[in-house]
């Protein structure tokens, strides 16, 4: 970022922060449906950018979450349906890089 001589700072992963939105978009309140839909819409928006230019970046955040094991996957998967149900393009190119996510 720049101001004067500038500021050091750090910015998310993008693919790891499109499936961070997924998660966090199953763990809000039922009165936060703002919010969640904001959520989906932000991953699907990433997924759809990175599917294109970066899919190595999808399969290896993936991976990232794969090994902190079944609690984390299980999380994200239980998004899936929601997020497959509202953004059917996106949901099937992230299957496509991502084969083993496809239920």
């Amino acid at each position: 970022m720049v101001n004067g001589e500038g500021i050091l700072v750090n910015l998310p992963n993008p693919a790891r922060f499109a499936f961070h939105k997924l998660i966090v978009s199953r763990e809000r309140a039922a009165a936060m449906q703002a919010k969640v839909q904001k959520d989906l819409a932000q991953s699907a928006a990433l997924f759809s950018i990175l599917a294109e230019d970066r899919p190595g970046d999808i399969l290896l955040a993936y991976e990232a979450i794969a090994a902190h094991g079944p609690s984390w996957t299980g999380k994200f998967k239980k998004a899936l349906p929601v997020f497959a149900a509202k953004y059917p393009g996106e949901c099937e190119k992230l299957f496509s890089i991502v084969p083993e996510l496809k239920v």
